[in-house]
């Protein structure tokens, strides 16, 4: 089975607006190929399936330092702490083929919390600050899903901005965090 063949199974489809962008080396002129891809994928995207429904639901609260959070733009902080909610939008949508799909965007775990990243950042300010300040737990992911009737088995997808505070192997068949 080719990779085109299983992409569309999956209700996907490759961006064929920026498959010649790549081969561009001009900064300008990639930039403006960009641009133009962009204008044409919008159009396209826009006629596309549609967005059914969307839920955001609140999964815990981390402590992020003001230094990481905001570099050197702050003088002097009274909390060394700013707190980031991490919430999961759960989206309900039709693909290409206008089969109902379900995506959980951002599916934040406790457990996931050990990616390297996170890790560190415990490791190095956990003296200075309460458990309760780097983390707290308001649904788990499949709490949050319940709260819609929903379960795991519903979801199509998951996706995340950036990993490097979410080690996202425990959300894919993984039952513990795997080291590296």
């Amino acid at each position: 089975m080719a990779a085109t063949d299983s992409l569309e199974v999956a209700g996907l489809r490759r961006v064929p607006e920026f498959a010649e962008v790549v081969a561009i080396s001009s900064r300008p002129a990639r930039l403006e190929a960009l641009r133009t891809a962009a204008d044409r994928f919008r159009e396209r995207f826009g006629a596309g399936g549609q967005v059914h429904g969307v839920r955001v639901v609140d999964l815990s609260s981390t402590g992020y330092s003001v230094r990481h959070a905001v570099g050197d733009s702050v003088r002097t902080v009274a909390n060394p702490w700013v707190s980031v909610m991490a919430r999961m939008a759960i989206v309900r949508f039709e693909d290409f083929s206008g089969a109902p799909r379900l995506l959980c965007w951002r599916p934040h775990t406790a457990d996931g919390a050990r990616a390297p990243f996170e890790r560190q950042l415990v490791d190095r300010y956990a003296h200075s600050a309460p458990r309760r300040v780097l983390s707290t737990q308001f649904n788990t992911v499949r709490q949050a899903l319940a709260l819609h009737a929903l379960t795991p088995a519903d979801v199509h997808f998951v996706a995340f901005d950036h990993l490097r505070g979410q080690d996202m192997r425990t959300l894919m068949g993984a039952t513990r965090p795997v080291e590296g």
